[in-house]
């Protein structure tokens, strides 16, 4: 048995309360609260759920799947720590990787992208039509997203480090 990461982009999205707006940004601010929560909730074997993919076996020689993130280059990944057969091909790699687009999109990243990873306060000042000047509190939760529908990467730990 050896083991295979497989890696991918992870992105922030960032919602006020107060006015329904949101952004996204970098998720590397929120390394310690993601690792946290998925410690805490989320620790579960993916490859239980894995099942056959257009007729491939690929899940046969999977094990176990664990979901985590990691740094690498100064960025927070997502990262696939995955036990396969010593057998493992490119093939069933590719097939892996099909797999795991739809955990992180619809399965179990979808329910992690729900969970708020974090929250802030911040201020914004802004100017009235009189010119008078008002500031307001504004209440941020962060969320975690293991997939994108632009820029999404998903990569072996050799595509990653080249």
């Amino acid at each position: 048995m050896k083991t295979l990461k497989i890696y991918n982009t992870l992105i922030a999205r960032l919602e006020c309360e107060y006015d329904s707006y949101s952004y996204t940004e970098s998720a590397d601010s929120y390394a310690d609260a993601l690792l946290e929560l998925i410690e805490r909730d989320y620790d579960i074997d993916l490859a239980e759920y894995a099942d056959s993919y257009h007729g491939s076996s690929y899940y046969k020689k999977v094990h176990e799947i664990r979901i985590s993130a990691e740094w690498y280059n100064g960025h927070l990944y997502g990262v696939a720590n995955c036990k396969v057969d010593d057998d493992w091909t490119d093939t069933d790699t590719e097939e892996l990787k099909s797999y795991l687009i739809g955990q992180h999109a619809d399965g179990l990243g979808e329910s992690l992208e729900q969970r708020e990873v974090d929250e802030f306060e911040d201020s914004d000042t802004y100017y009235d039509d009189d010119g008078e000047i008002y500031e307001e509190t504004l209440h941020w939760k962060v969320y975690i997203s293991f997939w994108q529908d632009k820029n999404f990467r998903i990569m072996t730990e050799e595509e990653l480090k080249g």
